[in-house]
């Protein structure tokens, strides 16, 4: 019985952490539309916290970084966002291009 509560204990966590990614991500598309740029960058760097492995939210926060002009920043997000592609499985062709 202990090794199912774990398993649903873990389960919720999971999708805790997801809801959170995408609460966090629709603020920052939001913020960004409305260019709000320095809180764009900061929801999705919360959603970084959940997620560091998405090379997507790197990419879209270097862009971000782009229009505020923090262009050290946005070159060292752009790295990370190719190094995250790297070790990932997407195919070249899903890569984010200017």
């Amino acid at each position: 019985m202990d090794s199912i509560n774990l398993i649903n204990g873990s389960r919720q966590k999971t999708k805790f952490a997801k809801n959170i990614q995408i609460f966090h991500t629709t603020k920052g598309i939001q913020k960004s539309g409305m260019e709000n740029y320095e809180d764009s960058i900061k929801e999705i760097t919360e959603t970084i916290r959940f997620n560091p492995r998405d090379f997507k939210l790197y990419f879209d926060r270097a862009i971000l970084m782009v229009r505020t002009g923090d262009f050290e920043g946005a070159r060292r997000d752009f790295k990370l966002s190719e190094n995250c592609h790297r070790n990932s499985d997407i195919e070249i062709e899903d890569y984010p291009v200017l």
